[in-house]
């Protein structure tokens, strides 16, 4: 199960998913890795957006079906634990464990 905090203007929502990745979100997730690696290797400020703006796709896409919004996640998701629930289902739809570390562990088979 896969949660997201979300704060609105007018209420607090949990947003959760029950079923596994989807192809479309895997993608996502590629996307999401590609640019952080290109971002590791250059001081760019457009890849800086370009990471954060795909991690908003990446959240709007995987917790789809409740009305969530750009805005809403950029302003409503905290910035620590926001980041590490959406970081959490990055990683798992990658096929990483919670458990493996940076060092270029092989994703489960």
């Amino acid at each position: 199960m896969y949660q997201l905090h979300v704060k609105t203007k007018t209420k607090e929502l949990v947003l959760t998913r029950e079923e596994a990745p989807a192809l479309e979100n895997l993608l996502d997730a590629l996307k999401v890795q590609r640019i952080d690696i290109q971002r590791n290797e250059s001081d760019s400020e457009k890849l800086q957006k370009d990471w954060m703006n795909a991690l908003v796709d990446f959240a709007i896409r995987f917790w789809g079906g409740h009305g969530l919004t750009k805005k809403d996640v950029l302003a409503g998701v905290s910035a620590v634990d926001g980041y590490n629930e959406i970081m959490a289902a990055v990683v798992a739809t990658l096929g990483y464990d919670d458990n493996d570390d940076d060092e270029g562990n092989d994703p489960k088979e």
